[in-house]
C-alpha cells in the first residue's frame, strides 16, 4: 500500500514521470518481440 501511496503523490506532483514509465514499458515490449524473433 505505501508504494501506492507514493506513487499517486509522485503523480500528482508531475504527470510526466508516469508518462515516462508507461513509454519504457512499450519500449521493453518491442524489444522482447525483437529478442524472441531474433532467438
Amino acid at each position: 500500500q505505501p508504494r501506492q501511496e507514493t506513487r499517486a503523490s509522485w503523480s500528482r506532483k508531475s504527470p510526466a514521470p508516469a508518462v515516462a514509465q508507461a513509454q519504457p514499458n512499450q519500449n521493453f515490449g518491442q524489444q522482447a518481440k525483437k529478442k524472441k524473433r531474433a532467438a
